[in-house]
C-alpha cells in the first residue's frame, strides 16, 4: 500500500506541469520519466519480494500485475481529472503564444497592422489545434512492470479518448472570443491615439 501511495505521489509530478505547461510534445516529457518511475519500482518491488518475502515468480508476476492495473487505473483517472480543466491551460497557453513574441516579450499591439494580428493569430490557433489533437490520447505506456525487459515501445501505448467534440467546440470559442476582445483592445488605442 505504501509503494502503490508514493508511486502515485511520484506519478502526479511527474504528469502535472507538462500537461500545465502544454508544449507540444507533452506525452514525450512526460513518457520517460514515467517509464523510468514505473521500472525502477518494478525493480524495487521484485528485489523485496524475491529477497524479502521468498515469492517465487508466479507470485511476483501476480503482484506486478495488480500493482500495474491499479496504477494504470490512476493514471487515466488522474489525467482525465486534469484533462476535464484543460480549457484553463489552453486558454492560458494561447494567451502567451498570442501575447508574447519570439523573444518572450509582449507583443506592442498598438504598433502591430490588423493582418499582422491576423497571420499571429493564425499561427497561434494552428499551434494549438496541433496540441489540442494530442488531447484524443493518453500516450503513455501501459505494461512497464510486467514487461520482462521494462520495454516502452509504442506497442506499450494507452489509447484513450478523454476529450469530447463539445470540449473542442468550447474551446475554439474561448479563442475566438479572445480574438474578438484583441481587436476591441487595438481599437480603443486606435483611438486613444487620435
Amino acid at each position: 500500500m505504501l509503494t502503490q501511495q508514493a508511486a502515485k505521489d511520484n506519478l502526479e509530478n511527474i504528469i502535472n506541469k507538462p500537461i500545465y505547461d502544454l508544449d507540444t510534445d507533452f506525452w514525450e516529457k512526460m513518457r520517460l520519466p514515467f517509464t523510468k518511475e514505473l521500472a525502477e519500482l518494478a525493480q524495487n518491488s521484485e528485489d523485496v519480494l524475491r529477497k524479502g518475502f521468498k515469492c517465487n515468480e508466479f507470485e511476483i508476476g501476480e503482484f506486478m500485475k495488480t500493482l500495474e492495473k491499479t496504477l494504470n487505473t490512476f493514471t487515466t483517472e488522474y489525467i482525465l481529472r486534469l484533462f476535464r480543466d484543460i480549457n484553463t491551460n489552453l486558454l492560458r497557453k494561447f494567451n502567451l503564444l498570442f501575447k508574447k513574441d519570439e523573444n518572450g516579450k509582449n507583443r506592442e499591439w498598438r504598433d502591430i497592422e490588423e493582418g499582422k494580428i491576423r497571420d499571429i493569430w493564425s499561427k497561434c490557433r494552428a499551434q494549438m489545434a496541433e496540441i489540442i489533437e494530442d488531447f484524443k490520447y493518453i500516450k503513455l505506456p501501459k505494461t512497464v512492470l510486467t514487461e520482462s525487459q521494462h520495454d516502452n515501445s509504442s506497442k506499450n501505448i494507452s489509447l484513450l479518448i478523454p476529450c469530447s467534440d463539445h470540449s473542442w467546440w468550447r474551446i475554439q470559442f474561448q479563442i475566438y472570443t479572445w480574438k474578438v476582445n484583441v481587436y476591441s483592445l487595438r481599437k480603443t488605442f486606435d483611438r486613444r491615439e487620435s
